[in-house]
């Protein structure tokens, strides 16, 4: 049985859309990330109707 391993990283915030690093900073997503974050939200919902395991670290 073969296994898949998704990463997932955090949605944009206006600081990456300035190219400035943030390092260990709680920055707010802006609009687009609270997007990208709503898509991953509904998209990892389909996935887990199909009894998909996902883990976080």
């Amino acid at each position: 049985m073969a296994t898949t391993v998704g990463l997932i990283r955090h949605g944009v915030t206006e600081l990456n859309s300035l190219g400035k690093a943030q390092g260990i900073s709680d920055i707010p997503l802006s609009e687009e990330g609270t997007k990208q974050d709503i898509a991953l939200a509904n998209n990892l919902t389909l996935l887990i109707k199909w009894k998909e395991r996902y883990y976080t670290v």
